[in-house]
């Protein structure tokens, strides 16, 4: 619980309002795989479409939380998802090469900009891999009427668990620490390039 604790602040903390917007769409992942997922799979229904559909729905869900309803939601649902440091590093690039004055500090909060928009889908995506391993205990354990506190004491659904929050945890420490190695390395690279 400590370790979900400091999950969630440093996620407010660093993504602020799209910190939240990404704990809302935790929250709606859960509840859907919960009660979507796993209920239709029980129920016969084909796992690849019942999956693939529940997907696409949570991609616009997330994305429409973390931008709202403009181009850049437009954009992020046609496009994929890449790995968060190098989202946010090549984002810092493209600012330095563009805006020959930038300072190291501008350059460093375009990182920040753009790692608390990645971390609230990444994180989201990162549940789901997770989760994509302990479905089938949850299907069996739902069929049984395990209730919901004993499974969470198993070792193995516990296990799953800290993965799933030391992973979200790793994201929100990469992004800052990506955006201010960028932000230095790259305005410092361009200045030695122009000497």
């Amino acid at each position: 619980m400590i370790l979900a604790g400091l999950f969630l602040f440093f996620l407010l903390i660093f993504a602020r309002g799209t910190g939240l917007r990404a704990i809302i769409s935790f929250i709606d992942t859960i509840l859907l795989i919960w009660k979507v997922l796993v209920p239709c799979l029980l129920n016969g229904f084909n796992p690849v479409l019942v999956s693939f559909g529940l997907v696409l729905a949570l991609t616009a869900l997330i994305l429409m939380l973390i931008y709202g309803w403009d181009r850049r939601f437009l954009s992020a649902v046609s496009g994929v998802i890449m790995d968060l440091s190098v989202d946010i590093c090549s984002a810092v690039y493209e600012v330095v090469q563009k805006k020959t004055d930038i300072r190291a500090r501008e350059a460093i909060a375009s990182g920040f900009a753009v790692g608390r928009a990645a971390c609230g889908s990444t994180t989201t995506t990162l549940l789901l891999a997770y989760s994509g391993s302990y479905v089938a205990l949850f299907m069996v354990f739902m069929a049984q009427g395990t209730p919901v506190e004993v499974m969470l004491n198993y070792k193995y659904v516990a296990a799953e668990i800290v993965h799933t929050i030391v992973g979200s945890f790793g994201l929100v420490t990469v992004a800052p620490l990506t955006a201010i190695t960028s932000g230095f390395l790259l305005i410092r690279g361009k200045k030695e390039a122009e000497k």
